[in-house]
């Protein structure tokens, strides 16, 4: 992924998430949903996004799917996982929102960023 070669990440995400999808708190299965969304395969990034939301709540995964749904222009969708992880970070202990400070951030400006292009449709 780093390399942006998504069709060889693809494969190898599939190969890891097959071999153990709970690999680093289920990251691997976040990573083949991005990969999907990379090149296009929007209906199987979905469906791992869905699943992998169901298993764990981290600001990573809450941010990756509210963008991913927002590429996809499903717009109230990907506000009520952005309101997820405003949610998650209020609640939050101190340390945690420090530790997960740049995935906060990302989804306040990624907001911020649907609220003004709603604003410039209507």
């Amino acid at each position: 992924m780093q390399l942006r070669d998504f069709p060889a990440a693809v494969g190898d995400f599939e190969q890891s998430v097959r071999g153990d999808a709970k690999m680093d708190g289920y990251r691997g299965e976040l990573f083949l949903a991005q990969s999907y969304a990379a090149i296009g395969r929007d209906e199987d990034a979905s469906a791992w996004f869905a699943d992998v939301v169901t298993r764990s709540s981290t600001p990573e995964i809450l941010f990756s799917y509210a963008d991913c749904l927002a590429a996809q222009n499903r717009i109230a969708e990907a506000r009520e996982w952005l309101d997820q992880l405003e949610a998650k970070r209020k609640s939050s202990p101190r340390y945690v929102q420090r530790t997960e400070r740049s995935w906060f951030r990302k989804g306040r400006a990624l907001s911020k960023r649907l609220r003004s292009s709603a604003a410039t449709r209507a």
